[in-house]
């Protein structure tokens, strides 16, 4: 200990005063009054001052020194007393040391400094408290997110209230040899005075005399960049008048601060500020929208942001819209952001050599694919390990910093994202080690393999399902069930993983994993009625099975297109791919893709009111489907079937049909074809006359069928609410109902379930006397009406317009469709 060790000089009696004053739990006030001196003699002893003989006798009795202690305390004063007497020759050697200093160690603070002031206030606040231990304020961050430079500043801002001391130290934590905490302390109590000589060699004893020589004084420490709370625990004052602030890459939970800060990239106004500051407000208004852009290619990372500042002030002829066009090469990026001893590269390849190997595989693997966020199946599926060890992979990252948690979806899933400009350091890593086309393969299979899952949740077995299996790899049975669980809420959460990667695989020539993705994972779209999107997928899977020369998938996206076109009321479109697919089904002998064309064609059949050809088509598939063993097909016809004795006002003969195939399907996941086969079953009461059951049954329906985001099946339950009410007489709720059912049929862009609306509010106004209104909804319904070739409708647009006592020789007549023509 430093009491046992021989010194000299004044630095050397000055920490040993200190020393044995603080062990004995004695103020300067406390000794100088045993030792009959005054306090100022006993701070200035502290300070360095050269003391007499007499005054450190005075000072050793009233410390209780005894033996070879008093001796060494008393030869150390009096080598400082004999040090101040030597003449004016001496040489350097018998120089006396200069007066110790406290140590004052904090680093400039930036003079551009920029934001932050939440949590600037949240990290004065907790250093400033006054609590029982030592105020412990840990912030974390990304690699270049500017930890160092608000540590600095926030000690800046509490500095009036440690003028005692402070210390400061890079414990490079992200280097692959950190700091030992020996050396750290054996640095800090040079600079409280003790001797190099006097410094216990142990860690806990050096810690101990850390913290006794802290005991007394209003201090701050700043231990900047750490590794681990291991690195710092014993670098922590056990004093309440001090304070602790630690920066780190990791959170160091463990650590048990008061305050734990984290810094995020800057948004686009504190970017754009920060550039100002370095670069030139002036210059940075004159090219304001290239500043924000610049910020936004930087990721708001305020290390990125710097360099680029200074490169901009370096080069006063450099415009911000060339460096962001430089900018923008992705591939490039990283080489620009560099200047001088700066660059963000530096700085993540620091952060990088200290992850595991597994980690630094995850990290990487992940950056190559082209979507927005990650969930726990992906990491799982690109390593290929547990979804529990995934996790644990993970959760290491973000502490790290290399990912960050993003909160749950709405499946359940933990979704982590990633700073683009660690993206692109990945993506440069990767492509040194390996392939990366392999990793987005296998992504893309599970992906196949986990969205047609979830599309057999809530749609059932269809075609898209069976076809995508083929292409999907093996999946972890516990991530299958979860996206099996969830359903059409899975595909929701994944659906900009879907579109990223249908998109990439394409561009990489993956065509069966680009297709099958596209197809199974269609059915959110399809569902949630979104044609546009829904037209971009199917499209793209077209395009890929056409380049792979898959017939069969090429069939059913024609198929599928054809749908879609129908549904948008582009009937001349839709025969068009209906006859391609026919074509293509009947070359390839393909019996599911037959049956999948069949629903669409007896569908516009239906439409049209083609009741026979429609009835014909239902009845082969119902014939066929059960030898195939296809369940969906079979329900979906007993379903048509019934649709088309509703047309003609049977409800007796439509609800057996509706009833069975309620139980086909009920034998598998069907929970989307149950819905809808109870969105008929309610139109057959309320045929029938069972007002109240049809009532409660479609409202039911309409809840369960928004809960899944199914637009275009909640409009029709709510026109069918609204016949219920008409039939009440309850005008007003039906004006409400149909209402609702105009605003989804308008989104979804369906002409026919809008026409249906329309006709439906048109009865309304006529039976509250309202006959010229009628007359006006039932003209604005024709157009579309007769373009889509609806006779059905047609026959009811007729009937609403002779009960207002105008001519039925006035409706627009149907000119027939294409095949009419034909």
């Amino acid at each position: 200990m430093i009491a046992n060790g021989t010194s000299s000089g004044r630095g050397a009696f000055a920490a040993l005063l200190r020393w044995h004053r603080l062990r004995c739990r004695l103020t300067q006030e406390e000794l100088a009054e045993r030792a009959g001196i005054s306090a100022r003699s006993v701070g200035e002893m502290e300070r360095g001052r050269s003391p007499r003989a007499r005054t450190v006798e005075l000072v050793a009795a009233a410390l209780e020194l005894a033996g070879a202690e008093r001796e060494r305390f008393i030869e150390s004063g009096r080598a400082l007393s004999w040090a101040d007497r030597v003449p004016n020759g001496r040489t350097d050697r018998e120089k006396p040391e200069r007066p110790w200093a406290a140590p004052a160690q904090l680093p400039a603070d930036a003079g551009d400094f920029t934001g932050r002031e939440r949590e600037i206030a949240a990290a004065v606040q907790a250093l400033s408290e006054t609590d029982a231990a030592p105020r412990t304020c840990v912030v974390t961050g990304a690699p270049g997110i500017g930890k160092t430079a608000f540590a600095v500043h926030v000690a800046h801002q509490v500095l009036s209230r440690f003028a005692d001391c402070q210390l400061f130290v890079n414990l490079r934590g992200a280097d692959a040899a950190p700091a030992r905490p020996q050396e750290v302390l054996a640095g800090f109590l040079r600079a409280l005075g003790v001797d190099p000589g006097s410094i216990p060699e142990e860690l806990d004893e050096r810690a101990a005399l850390f913290r006794t020589l802290m005991s007394r004084s209003q201090a701050l420490v700043v231990l900047d960049n750490a590794s681990d709370e291991k690195q710092v625990r014993h670098l922590l004052p056990g004093s309440a008048n001090c304070a602790v602030l630690v920066t780190s890459r990791r959170r160091l939970a463990g650590l048990g601060a008061q305050a734990l800060i984290g810094l995020r990239p800057f948004n686009e106004q504190e970017s754009v500020d920060l550039l100002a500051r370095i670069a030139g407000a002036e210059r940075v208004a004159v090219e304001a929208e290239s500043a924000r852009e610049v910020g936004r290619l930087c990721g708001g990372l305020p290390l990125a942001l710097r360099i680029v500042g200074a490169q901009l002030g370096a080069r006063p002829h450099h415009r911000l819209h060339d460096l962001a066009r430089r900018l923008a090469d992705e591939h490039r990026r990283l080489d620009v952001l560099s200047y001088s001893d700066l660059a963000v590269r530096a700085s993540f390849d620091v952060g990088h050599q200290v992850l595991s190997e597994p980690e630094r595989r995850l990290l990487r693997r992940l950056t190559v694919l082209d979507v927005p966020d990650f969930p726990l199946w992906l990491a799982a599926a690109v390593i290929g390990v547990s979804l529990t060890e995934a996790e644990d992979l993970m959760e290491r990252l973000a502490e790290a910093h290399g990912v960050e948690p993003l909160g749950r979806d709405r499946a359940g899933q933990i979704r982590y994202g990633m700073h683009d400009l660690l993206r692109a350091y990945g993506r440069e890593r990767i492509a040194e080690r390996e392939p990366a086309i392999g990793t987005i393969q296998t992504a893309a299979r599970h992906l196949a393999s986990l969205a047609a899952a979830a599309r057999e949740a809530d749609r059932g077995l269809d075609y898209q399902v069976r076809l995508a299996r083929k292409i999907g790899s093996g999946v972890d049975p516990e991530i299958l069930a979860l996206a099996a669980e969830h359903g059409i809420g899975w595909l929701e959460a994944e659906s900009s993983t879907i579109s990223g990667l249908v998109g990439q695989t394409l561009t990489l020539e993956l065509f069966e994993e680009c297709w099958a993705i596209a197809l199974a994972g269609s059915w959110l779209s399809a569902v949630q009625n979104s044609p546009a999107e829904y037209r971009t997928l199917l499209s793209t899977a077209q395009q890929a099975a056409r380049r792979s020369g898959d017939r069969r998938v090429e069939g059913l996206c024609a198929t599928l297109l054809g749908d879609l076109h129908m549904f948008l009321g582009r009937v001349d479109d839709a025969d068009t791919l209906f006859d391609t697919a026919e074509r293509i089904f009947t070359d390839q002998d393909e019996p599911h893709g037959r049956i999948e064309l069949w629903k669409s064609r007896a569908m516009l059949d239906r439409r049209r009111g083609r009741h026979d050809d429609a009835m014909r088509r239902y009845l082969h598939i119902r014939e066929v489907a059960p030898q195939i063993g296809d369940d969906l097909a079979e329900a979906m016809a007993l379903r048509g079937l019934a649709q088309i004795h509703l047309g003609e006002g049977h409800p007796d003969e439509a609800l057996p049909l509706l009833e069975t195939a309620l139980e086909v399907a009920s034998r598998s996941q069907m929970s989307w074809c149950r819905l809808t086969v109870l969105l008929y079953m309610g139109e057959a009461y309320r045929q029938a006359g069972r007002l109240d059951e049809a009532g409660a049954m479609l409202l039911s329906v309409a809840g369960a069928l928004a809960d899944i985001g199914d637009r275009k099946g909640e409009a029709h339950a709510r026109l069918g609410l609204g016949r219920v009410a008409i039939d009440s007489g309850e005008y007003a709720e039906a004006d409400a109902q149909l209402a609702l059912a105009a605003d989804l049929a308008t989104h979804n862009q369906e002409r026919h379930v809008l026409s249906q609306i329309r006709l439906a509010v048109a009865e309304v106004r006529l039976r509250t006397g309202q006959q010229a209104e009628a007359v006006r909804i039932v003209g604005e319904a024709m157009p579309a009406i007769i373009s889509m070739g609806a006779a059905p409708l047609h026959a009811q647009a007729e009937d609403i317009l002779r009960r207002t006592s105008r001519p039925a020789s006035l409706v627009p007549r149907l000119n027939g469709d294409r095949r009419s023509r034909e």
